[in-house]
């Protein structure tokens, strides 16, 4: 990937609500990474065991995956790779702990540079985009609601 110019963005915030649920399984992580600025948001999957420890660890290996990645492949590979690491991860964490089991968590990452603003998601969270007074979906739900809408 070819370096022409660092964006780095000084301020972010979040927000999070239990709503109905008696866990909240919300995670998210941003940090600037050598290809640009990084956040990722993780919605462990509730009703199912260990969503929060899947959102959390999706979050924490998709970051370190982008922060690691070969700075020869491109942004769009570097973002697809960071979700089969993360998502390899969590089988391996299944294998290894039985409770853990069937635990899933949606994840949805945008990668900014002087180039181009990269996304990755995975489940039904959402992207938005801003624009003036509009809100814009940037992604499609991966659901079986979402297939049939």
């Amino acid at each position: 990937m070819s370096k022409t110019g660092t964006l780095y963005l000084n301020e972010s915030a979040s927000a999070s609500r239990v709503g109905g649920r008696a866990e909240n399984q919300d995670n998210y992580g941003c940090t600037n990474t050598p290809f640009g600025q990084l956040f990722v948001v993780c919605d462990g999957m509730g009703g199912g065991p260990g969503g929060r420890t899947a959102s959390t660890t999706a979050v924490n290996v998709f970051i370190q995956s982008v922060v690691d990645a070969d700075e020869s492949m491109s942004c769009q590979d570097i973002m697809v790779h960071a979700a089969e690491v993360a998502n390899g991860t969590l089988l391996q964490l299944m294998d290894e702990h039985e409770e853990l089991r069937g635990m899933g968590t949606t994840l949805v990452a945008i990668l900014f540079n002087s180039q181009a603003a990269i996304v990755a998601h995975v489940g039904d969270s959402r992207l938005y985009h801003l624009r003036g007074r509009k809100v814009l979906f940037r992604t499609a739900d991966h659901s079986m609601v979402g297939e049939m809408v």
